[in-house]
């Protein structure tokens, strides 16, 4: 079966380094491990996928698991063929603009190499179990080749194959960054959009501060996710984009998230253990704090014995400071600040332990590992212990 690598090339090499910022020898990358995942751009569905009894990988970038499920579920929402090469090209920009942006930013900062791009494009971007890396610069090489041609494309003499392809001419509008559906909403709008999110317990959305962000984005795929899991709703697109699909589940009281039956009966204990760092730190103070109010309460004792009936031989100043005080004055003073620290401490833990219990904290998840989807972690990574 002859490779579709030139016919790739020659259709969409130009458009993809004006959609994505790259250069001839990235997008070369690019293509090049799109031409080993797919067979020569042949074969979408994997033949025998890597995990037993799974769907397998499907598309030119072998999209697994759950982004298998966020491109089928893309495509669906648009109306287009995921069999089509234009899908397969425009879910591929999509995705390295929107969900792989760590991937992205590593394509534009490597090496201009064939060879550089198509090692970044393997690891930071596709991640497969077995990379085969040499043959993925090979085909990035030869990528390059067709990339840097002009008029029909032929296949330079060292392949094999000389195929000399057919080139599509595409009418579909072109994918541009910066053009999604938010780009146009005004402050108050995203705000509203915000406040909505939060009254729906999408808490990583932090506050409703009229800015559409990288956390704005998170709970949008959260409640993209939700509709998917929790109310069946398969054809949602799940890509953090505000759309009519999102602003119909905005409007869902049912699509309010629940948090797990796990993470609702957290304890301090198991957070403490986990990590949560206002536990730990509260747990620290309160001991402190009684270890305080124990020594306080032993001054207290021994000042009461010894100055029961005598008055205290101050050295000047104290003297003139702590003169007119009764000698258990201090004391009492360390042991009640310690109460109160103690108090407040404790005070702090049962708050951290009840906002992780409604959802409130750490909300959503990343792609923490294959076959997880979840949304960029908060500060100690809870979701890696806790489900939502």
């Amino acid at each position: 079966m002859q490779s579709r690598l030139p016919e790739i090339c020659a259709t969409f090499g130009v458009r993809a380094q004006k959609d994505l910022g790259y250069t001839r020898n990235k997008v070369a990358g690019l293509f090049g491990n799109g031409d080993i995942e797919s067979q020569g751009f042949n074969t979408l569905q994997e033949i025998k996928p890597t995990v037993a009894g799974s769907a397998g990988g499907f598309g030119w970038m072998q999209w697994t698991g759950p982004r298998r499920r966020a491109y089928l579920a893309w495509a669906s929402a648009l109306g287009l063929d995921p069999s089509a090469d234009e899908t397969n090209y425009r879910y591929m920009v999509h995705e390295l603009l929107t969900i792989e942006t760590a991937a992205h930013r590593a394509i534009l900062a490597c090496a201009d190499t064939p060879e550089a791009s198509a090692a970044v494009v393997c690891t930071k971007y596709l991640r497969p179990g077995v990379p085969h890396l040499d043959r993925r610069i090979t085909s990035a090489k030869l990528a390059a080749g067709y990339l840097g041609t002009v008029g029909p494309v032929t296949a330079p003499a060292s392949d094999p194959s000389s195929v000399k392809p057919t080139i599509v001419q595409v009418p579909t509008p072109r994918l541009h960054r910066g053009q999604w559906p938010e780009d146009s909403l005004t402050q108050y709008e995203v705000k509203a959009i915000q406040q909505r999110l939060l009254d729906l317990n999408y808490h990583v959305v932090g506050f409703a501060d009229g800015k559409w962000g990288k956390r704005t984005a998170a709970a949008i795929t959260a409640l993209q996710e939700n509709a998917h899991v929790a109310l069946g709703r398969v054809n949602v697109a799940i890509d953090g984009h505000y759309g009519p699909q999102t602003r119909e589940l905005l409007a869902d009281d049912a699509s309010k998230a629940a948090p797990s039956a796990q993470r609702a009966k957290v304890t301090a204990k198991q957070l403490a253990q986990i990590g949560n760092p206002t536990v730990k730190a509260g747990t620290k103070i309160t001991w402190a704090s009684v270890g305080s109010i124990l020594a306080g309460l032993g001054a207290f004792a021994v000042t009461l014995q010894q100055n029961w009936s005598s008055t205290l031989d101050l050295p000047f100043p104290l003297s003139l400071v702590l003169g007119f005080l009764p000698p258990w004055a201090l004391p009492v003073a360390v042991v009640a600040f310690n109460v109160y620290t103690a108090a407040k401490s404790t005070g702090l833990i049962g708050s951290a332990v009840e906002r992780v219990r409604q959802g409130i904290d750490n909300t959503g998840g990343a792609q923490d590992a294959p076959g997880k989807l979840t949304l960029p972690s908060l500060p100690f990574g809870l979701d890696k212990v806790l489900g939502r």
